[in-house]
């Protein structure tokens, strides 16, 4: 485990979660059509295969990017607060997984 004393909320920190963020919403913008075509159509009608690779693609960056960011603010900020244990790579995915799931739905 990581010394606590060193563990804070930084610029960097902020930075890497507005630069997440604005990611998510391009990649919302690229799929969610306002009119009959969405910006990412082109990309599937020139080649099928290149459009869901890189849909696929997208996806991963976001769940890994998002529970790397959902680990560091639990292991900086959540466990100074409310006292908790710290948590792993494994449980932030499966926190933005459950988290996914109540937006879903």
């Amino acid at each position: 485990m990581e010394d606590n004393s060193k563990k804070r909320i930084t610029a960097v920190f902020n930075a890497a979660i507005l630069i997440y963020m604005l990611f998510a919403y391009m990649v919302e913008y690229l799929f969610t059509p306002e009119t009959q075509d969405v910006p990412w159509d082109w990309v599937y009608n020139y080649n099928p295969f290149l459009g869901f690779a890189g849909a696929f693609l997208l996806v991963i960056i976001l769940i890994l990017g998002g529970a790397q960011i959902i680990r560091y603010f639990w292991n900086r900020f959540i466990v100074d607060v409310f006292h908790l244990r710290e948590i792993i790579f494994q449980e932030a995915i499966s926190i933005l997984l459950i988290f996914s799931l109540f937006a879903i739905g």
